[in-house]
């Protein structure tokens, strides 16, 4: 255990051959968060959703109506890596050109960092973000959408 001032970071599991398992808390005991609510913008609204469930390394954050959902993750994965996971879902009425009928359905964007325990630092995978955000503009989406690969 690490105790600083501004938190406890946590590692067990740390008998020969295991991945270490770990977490941050503030001082108080609780896991770190993003802030309550998140907000998203998405055609120039701005989306409010609040944290609706906590588990262990993970969150779930939802508007009130349920059309947008944010599942956030942290896992540590085979050989020591990591995997960071932010998932939009969107849900909306959607008609079935051939019947007419009218039903829910949803599409889903998701981003993952995928990482070492340690050789890459913050600034790193923030250059690989940047890199890749202003790859998927509207052209490359639309391109992926039809399925290019």
């Amino acid at each position: 255990m690490i105790v600083s001032m501004c938190g406890t970071l946590i590692l067990s599991g740390l008998a020969s051959g295991q991945i270490p398992h770990f977490s941050l808390h503030l001082n108080g005991g609780q896991p770190l968060m993003f802030s309550d609510p998140l907000d998203i913008t998405i055609d120039g609204t701005v989306i409010h959703l609040a944290r609706i469930a906590v588990g262990d390394r993970k969150a779930t954050y939802s508007n009130p109506d349920g059309t947008y959902v944010i599942n956030i993750t942290n896992q540590v994965t085979g050989k020591g890596r990591l995997r960071h996971t932010v998932r939009l879902d969107s849900k909306k009425i959607v008609t079935n050109p051939i019947g007419s009928t009218e039903d829910y359905d949803s599409s889903s964007f998701q981003f993952s960092i995928d990482r070492p325990g340690f050789g890459f630092t913050v600034g790193d995978i923030d250059a690989i973000r940047a890199g890749l955000s202003a790859l998927l503009n509207t052209a490359f989406v639309t391109k992926l959408y039809g399925s290019e690969s």
